[in-house]
């Protein structure tokens, strides 16, 4: 027995633009459609070696002077309560995206492993030692490390 024609009423149903037989049919029947398995996210491919820490986390921000010391040259650990310091030299619509700067600089390798780092010393807007790192935060930090993916920790810089 042939199957009839199908008749869809093209309000109630949407189809695909390019749909097969089996999918038409399966549509057809008010089956769901079949959803595409997503692939397992894999590891970037290696570049080749990286200047250490070369990078710049605060390169989309318009800064309205210049942009503080503390945040060029070597990564250092920042004082607690600098971000409305930071967002004081900030232009006009600028804070969202420097507190998604902050956020990333924070979470970096580099900023762990100076924040870990025996004697670290925290700085102000200007780049200077203000305060040491207390215990709870550079344990925090090696928390933080640990819980990093292996295939981001292979990528870090040897020195």
């Amino acid at each position: 027995m042939a199957r009839p024609i199908l008749r869809l009423n093209m309000a109630q149903v949407s189809i695909p633009a390019v749909a097969t037989v089996q999918e038409l049919i399966a549509i057809a029947d008010g089956a769901p459609k079949p959803q595409k398995k997503k692939a397992p996210r894999k590891p970037p491919p290696d570049t080749g070696p990286r200047p250490p820490w070369g990078i710049d986390f605060f390169g989309t921000v318009q800064w309205s002077g210049v942009r503080p010391a503390v945040l060029c040259g070597a990564v250092k650990p920042l004082a607690l309560g600098i971000s409305p310091l930071l967002l004081e030299r900030v232009t006009e619509g600028q804070h969202v995206n420097l507190r998604r700067c902050i956020r990333h600089y924070t979470s970096s390798l580099p900023y762990l492993d100076a924040l870990t780092a025996e004697g670290a010393m925290r700085h102000d807007v200007e780049g200077n030692p203000v305060e040491p790192v207390s215990d709870e935060h550079r344990a925090f930090g090696r928390e933080q490390a640990k819980a990093t993916p292996e295939w981001i920790k292979a990528r870090r810089p040897t020195n």
